[in-house]
């Protein structure tokens, strides 16, 4: 059974902030076997499209889970599926407890 836990932070007054506090507040609310899905919609310039998901480097619990939910987010909304992408510098998936992605 799945058991999702809202972290959203709603305190932030800019970037850093609301950052550290997503980070904080998923980290509150998860243990080190949890995996935490922070998201993020991008606004470009109207031909970039597509779905893609961040995971860290040298995770392959995290690789394995953004390339089925990036090619399942993709195929539900009919768009390019960028896959997935790893990061080292991404600061909630840097900074969080468990699998991050």
């Amino acid at each position: 059974m799945l058991n999702f836990k809202d972290a959203s932070d709603f305190k932030g007054r800019n970037v850093n902030e609301n950052l550290v506090n997503l980070k904080n507040n998923m980290d509150k609310l998860a243990s080190a076997k949890d995996i935490n899905v922070a998201y993020h919609l991008n606004a470009f310039n109207k031909t970039a499209t597509g779905a893609e998901v961040w995971y860290w480097l040298g995770d392959p619990v995290g690789y394995a889970i953004a390339k089925k939910l990036s090619a399942a987010i993709a195929k539900a909304l009919g768009i390019v599926d960028r896959g997935p992408n790893a990061t080292t510098n991404l600061y909630v998936i840097a900074q969080t407890k468990g699998v991050t992605i």
